[in-house]
Formats: C-alpha cells, sequence, structure tokens
C-alpha cells in the first residue's frame, strides 16, 4: 500500500482499493489536491476538519463509507449510505478489514444544526491482502 498525505488529517491510501480517511480538502490550507477519487472513505470523528468533504465527494463518487454509528446515523439525514461500527469491532468493505480503535478527542459533528452528536472518536487498523496500517 502506498500512503499519501494531504495536509491536515487527510490521508491517501492506495492499495486493491482507493482509501481515504478524513477527507478535509476544499478548506484545508495545506491541501495537496482537491480531487480524489476513492473507493471507500474512512471517518474518525465528526469535526469539519475531519468529516470535511465527505459528502460532496460520496455523492460524487458513490464510494463506502465507514465510521461509528452516530456518524452514519447523521449521514443517513443526509441521503448518504455508512457502515456504521463501534469501537473493537471489524468490518470488511470491498475485502479490506477495518478494524475500529480507540482515540481520544471531541467529536460533535459541527456541520449538523443542531450539532448532532458525533459519538466517540475512533481510529482504524486498515488490511489489505496482508499489510496492516493503524
Amino acid at each position: 500500500m502506498k500512503i499519501k498525505w494531504h495536509g491536515h488529517s487527510c490521508f491517501e491510501i492506495n492499495g486493491t482499493k482507493n482509501i481515504i480517511i478524513d477527507p478535509f480538502l476544499k478548506n484545508n490550507p495545506k491541501a495537496t489536491t482537491t480531487e480524489v477519487t476513492p473507493d471507500i472513505i474512512a471517518i474518525t470523528h465528526g469535526h469539519a476538519d475531519h468529516m470535511g468533504d465527505t459528502t460532496t465527494i460520496a455523492k460524487k463518487h458513490h464510494c463506502k463509507i465507514v465510521a461509528i454509528h452516530e456518524i452514519a446515523k447523521y449521514l443517513a439525514t443526509c441521503n448518504i449510505e455508512c457502515e456504521g461500527m463501534n469501537k473493537g469491532g471489524t468490518i470488511a468493505i470491498e475485502k479490506i478489514n477495518f478494524t475500529m480503535t480507540e482515540a481520544i478527542h471531541s467529536a460533535s459533528i459541527e456541520e449538523a444544526e443542531p450539532h448532532f452528536d458525533g459519538g466517540c472518536p475512533a481510529g482504524f487498523i486498515i488490511e489489505d491482502n496482508n499489510t496492516r496500517i493503524y
């Protein structure tokens, strides 16, 4: 797998599928690109500098999304499907395993009015073809 940093919280992982973690691009002064074509988006928590351009990218590319349960519920209100999960769980999306891990941070979804509970922040262990990254 190849990993690219697109500034702030956004990482792109190219393996058997193209994965974007925390797609904060448009208003990110350190973004190295504003155009990505992910197969999968993984969201660590609900802050705008992490969820970023998720809704725009998801609607444009019809990609899969994985996030904590509360973010999945919020995205459903935006007519976007998301695989919700909880810490300690593992889910396979397009033959790539995502294991949700603990992270310590605040997590409300700032884009929603009124603010929407973003659940707890999380990290991911991503496994693709016997390569594992955290």
